[in-house]
């Protein structure tokens, strides 16, 4: 499992948990060595953490990624957005998962004070179905006044599929 904005990794903490391999990248050197803090307390080993920007990832394969990517007041995007960095990563991820490998990714739905709903999956969905992914999954999880999480996973399919599932949303008035 790659989590590519490990923060205090607990994302890998309950990865390792259930059994699963765990590697993990931050930008930010101060986080990775939280992370690693929080993994030597759950005693998990993983099988890297790197301190690198995720939107140019050094691998090869990966089986899935899983990600809460930064957003917020505290967040450190360097400077992007949340789109723009939650774009990169899965523009890069492409290429390293297989036909029906998937991502788990958790992202903002916020309330502006005008009362307002911004979300930020409707935002990417065109890009991240021009990739090669499907939606399988989404669920909402409410964190406070102004902030639910809207938990996603995408799977990623083979051209043929891809063709047929472009095709159907064509059809969709």
């Amino acid at each position: 499992v790659l989590d590519p904005f490990c923060g205090t990794g607990s994302v890998m903490v309950e990865a390792a948990l259930i059994g699963c391999r765990v590697l993990g990248f931050d930008v930010q050197q101060r986080m990775a060595k939280g992370c690693q803090k929080n993994l030597k307390h759950f005693s998990v080993e993983p099988e890297g953490l790197v301190i690198a920007d995720a939107r140019k990832l050094p691998l090869t394969r990966i089986n899935c990624l899983v990600t809460d990517p930064p957003y917020g007041r505290s967040a450190t995007t360097m400077k992007s957005t949340t789109k723009q960095i939650v774009e990169g990563v899965l523009g890069s991820a492409r290429s390293l998962l297989r036909e029906g490998q998937r991502i788990c990714i958790a992202l903002p739905i916020r309330v502006n004070q005008l009362g307002e709903v911004k979300h930020l999956s409707k935002q990417i969905a065109k890009f991240v179905d021009g990739l090669g992914f499907k939606k399988i999954e989404s669920h909402t999880a409410y964190v406070h006044r102004t902030l639910t999480r809207e938990i996603l996973v995408y799977e990623k399919v083979g051209n043929s599929q891809l063709r047929a599932h472009k095709n159907s949303k064509e059809h969709i008035l």
